[in-house]
């Protein structure tokens, strides 16, 4: 499994009283170290070869807009 940290802000704001809503979010992720491979411990033809996927650095911006409607508001 990967394992890491999400930080976000967000702000929400009713529009009127007929339940509808507007909500923002913007967040900053950043996981840590992956490394996997196919099992196989050395390269050779027979075996089709090791192959090993080494990822690192990976964190992203995420951004979202939602309209949102609430049940039974009043």
């Amino acid at each position: 499994s990967t394992e890491g940290e999400y930080m976000a802000l967000g702000y929400a704001k009713m529009l009127g009283d007929r339940g509808f809503g507007i909500r923002f979010e913007s967040g900053y992720l950043e996981l840590d170290d992956v490394t996997t491979n196919n099992g196989v411990t050395t390269a050779s033809v027979a075996n089709g070869g090791k192959n090993t996927i080494k990822a690192d650095h990976l964190e992203g911006l995420v951004g979202k807009i939602a309209l949102t409607f609430t049940l039974g508001n009043k």
